[in-house]
């Protein structure tokens, strides 16, 4: 506990016999010149609010309140940090104060692929994916969108490398759509029900199409019902045409 005072030495002797009694010890102290501010008290944490009580009715005694912890705020090295805006809008660098994400969490890009030599992505990158265009087990991109999206959810953080990843995870690919940027919806289909089935704990897909889909609707019903969280783009047209995946309830 922190107990505030604002008193000479010489006259603190008795307050500190009084927190010795009540099972206190006096850790360390804060004085500037001759007056202490305050003093450090170690007590049991069973006993801490009854001693507090006792001590705030002593007449040298200011205030008392834990002795909290303090953190240093956590701001990336990544050059382009600076210059992200939406992680800066969702307040990302206050949520990493509280944690950077876990390597226990499995999420899957389902978008052109991935490019997992990527040096900002390659750490956080798990070949668990399928590349559903050609058919074989090599998501790599082919056209840039997919591994953009990776780097906003999964860039190494801290590194001293391009952008700042919103969180220290592991990615996955699937690759769905072709190097123009377009697939069928049963190329995404396939994408989400290997995903779930790999382990996927979050399904990431910033494609859509405005026309309702049952095979598509049922794949993300499936990852839904298996626990995966499925995120989807609402689209970029900034008008009321609902995308699917996006507008599935």
């Amino acid at each position: 506990l922190i107990v505030g005072i604002d008193a000479p030495k010489r006259q603190i002797q008795d307050l500190e016999d009084v927190i010795a009694r009540k099972g206190g010890n006096v850790s360390d102290t804060i004085s500037v010149d001759q007056n202490v501010k305050a003093l450090i008290v170690e007590v049991p944490p069973e006993h801490a609010f009854l001693f507090a009580e006792e001590l705030r009715a002593n007449e040298l005694v200011e205030y008392v309140e834990p002795d909290l912890k303090a953190k240093a705020f956590y701001t990336p090295n990544d050059p382009y940090w600076p210059q992200q805006w939406g992680p800066k809008k969702i307040e990302a660098d206050i949520a990493w104060d509280t944690t950077t994400g876990s390597s226990d969490i499995l999420v899957a890009i389902v978008d052109t692929g991935v490019d997992y030599t990527h040096p900002d992505l390659a750490a956080n990158y798990v070949p668990l994916g399928y590349d559903w265009v050609w058919h074989d087990s090599d998501p790599m991109d082919d056209h840039g969108h997919g591994t953009h999206c990776a780097g906003i959810v999964a860039a190494k953080l801290n590194n001293n490398i391009g952008i700042a990843g919103l969180a220290q995870i592991r990615i996955m690919a699937e690759k769905v759509l072709t190097s123009a940027g377009w697939g069928y919806d049963s190329w995404v289909a396939e994408g989400i029900y290997h995903a779930t089935d790999a382990g996927a704990r979050i399904i990431s897909m910033s494609l859509g199409s405005s026309e309702y889909s049952t095979v598509l609707h049922d794949a993300v019903e499936y990852a839904y019902d298996h626990g995966v969280l499925v995120v989807a783009a609402a689209g970029n047209e900034a008008n009321d045409v609902k995308n699917y995946p996006a507008a599935y309830e």
